[in-house]
């Protein structure tokens, strides 16, 4: 059967990375939603600094920031369905904050007769000094938007922004060592 894994959670949470080496591994393609915003927008766009909501022209940009981030997912799922209507797995890495883009995850998996896993990369946020050195060496993957992350504080905003996924799911504390992450992954995903 045709299986659709999305892999979520905030930058430096462990996604790009546990998505990758689960690629590797099931030989499934891997669509990442920072590599696909780079490719259509560029990197400038990736790597604005956060808007300052007391001057005007920053925040317009933070509207395009918007638009561009929702034509990404667009595109991010366009691209996984039409993998699944082809016959390929596929595993896509993205934020996966906002519950619609899980909806729409449930729908093509439903349209394309495709078994979905979502995993939810939590970082160990209880651990002050390992998410500043993740912060500061940006070590997971290629979290592109680090920009929203600049302190620990604003980290933690930043994750209450996460709404919670409401279906059926693995949560991954990405402090562990990554083999073991890897073997929770396929163990939930049914391939270990």
């Amino acid at each position: 059967m045709k299986t659709l894994i999305a892999v979520g959670g905030v930058a430096l949470s462990g996604k790009t990375t546990i998505a990758q080496v689960l690629s590797g591994r099931l030989g499934f393609h891997h669509l990442d939603i920072d590599k696909i915003r780079i490719e259509i927008f560029g990197w400038e766009h990736i790597s604005r600094p956060n808007p300052d909501i007391t001057d005007l022209s920053s925040l317009l940009g933070s509207i395009d920031d918007v638009r561009e981030r929702h034509a990404s997912y667009y595109m991010l799922l366009a691209f996984a369905e039409a993998f699944l209507e082809e016959g390929a797995s596929v595993i896509v890495s993205a934020n996966f904050r906002k519950e619609k883009y899980v909806n729409r995850l449930q729908e093509i998996a439903a349209k394309t007769e495709s078994c979905l896993k979502l995993i939810h990369c939590r970082p160990p946020i209880e651990n002050q000094e390992e998410m500043e050195r993740r912060i500061k060496n940006k070590p997971f993957g290629e979290s592109y938007n680090v920009q929203l992350a600049i302190t620990y504080k604003q980290y933690l905003w930043a994750l209450c922004r996460q709404e919670e996924f409401r279906i059926p799911h693995l949560t991954i504390v990405t402090s562990k060592p990554l083999d073991v992450c890897e073997i929770e992954a396929l163990n939930y995903i049914g391939s270990y």
